[in-house]
């Protein structure tokens, strides 16, 4: 025999049943609203925009050689997916102040674990992409060691400077294009970098980067 009590019972059931498959439903939306599809370009100095994660180093990484006597290179090693793993390492070096009648000063950079940076078609030296200039699988790509600055002079000789960075002295104008790959996925980004104001001194600084993502961190 149905009773009015047995009748609630069942609806108390019903209804909890339904809630907990509306908050099953509502949590597999919002999973989906938070998942991307991961791009396959990323333009130079964006900031903004679905999958798109931003970081500002304030103040910026700073690649610099305050005293070459007492240490004359640098190293700086960066996880731009912060997954643990380095992606790319830069290193600067300078010539030792007892090198007397010479003077030299290198920044390079390399790509680790099949990573990639764009360079120069011709040169081969790291390139500097201009503002907004798409960076994609059509760039030249490099994941060996790349130019970034270099200088040398020789007493009797002509001093020789290469790369392309040395005259990049404002934030925001060229960048370094590069991809890291992970999970036979590629995710592009971009690096902010310039040289320090004072062009006499080895000074460059990394001002802030940003990569594809496919989902919310």
């Amino acid at each position: 025999m149905v009773t009015v009590g047995n009748m609630l019972i069942k609806m108390k059931r019903n209804i909890l049943l339904l809630l907990v498959i509306q908050v099953i439903f509502l949590g597999s939306c919002k999973d989906d609203e938070e998942k991307y599809i991961l791009k396959d370009y990323i333009q130079a100095g964006q900031k903004e925009g679905t999958g798109i994660k931003y970081v500002s180093f304030d103040p910026g990484i700073n690649c610099t050689i305050i005293d070459p006597w007492n240490k004359t290179d640098t190293t700086i090693n960066l996880d731009l997916n912060k997954d643990g793993v380095y992606d790319f390492t830069i290193v600067g070096a300078v010539c030792h102040p007892t090198m007397l009648g010479a003077d030299c000063e290198n920044l390079s950079i390399t790509p680790l674990n099949d990573n990639a940076v764009c360079i120069n078609e011709t040169t081969e030296w790291l390139d500097t992409i201009p503002y907004l200039d798409t960076i994609n699988s059509e760039r030249k790509w490099s994941k060996e060691e790349s130019l970034i600055y270099s200088y040398f002079w020789q007493v009797g000789g002509s001093a020789e400077t290469k790369g392309y960075w040395k005259q990049v002295t404002t934030s925001g104008k060229y960048f370094i294009g590069f991809k890291i790959l992970k999970e036979n996925k590629t995710f592009f980004g971009w690096i902010g970098m310039k040289r320090g104001p004072n062009i006499k001194s080895f000074s460059f600084f990394i001002t802030d980067f940003a990569i594809l993502k496919e989902s919310e961190e």
